[in-house]
């Protein structure tokens, strides 16, 4: 059997920024007043990417990911004081994702 041979390239290697981020959960009157749609247009403009979604507890959870340290303190702020605008948050949770 051949032993398949890797290419290597001269010059500089490209390395991709990596995406850091964090789990959250929201606590309060989050669900039936938009949270999701607003958590993800501000998320969008942030570009932050990740996913969010009702759960059972009456909560809203999810993840976010970003090379970007500040955008996801501003995404961080935005779900833990402000929300969606008839939304009314009593607590917040959050986890590094390692």
């Amino acid at each position: 059997m051949a032993a398949a041979a890797a290419a290597v390239k001269d010059g500089p290697v490209e390395v991709s920024p990596v995406n850091i981020g964090f789990t959250y959960e929201i606590k309060g009157k989050v669900q039936g007043v938009f949270f999701r749609k607003y958590t993800k247009a501000k998320a969008d403009e942030l570009k932050i990417v990740g996913w969010v979604r009702n759960t059972v507890r009456g909560t809203v959870e999810g993840e976010a990911q970003s090379t970007n340290r500040e955008s996801l303190s501003k995404l961080m702020v935005w779900l833990r004081d402000i929300g969606s605008p008839k939304s009314s948050i009593t607590g917040s949770t959050f986890s590094d994702i390692s």
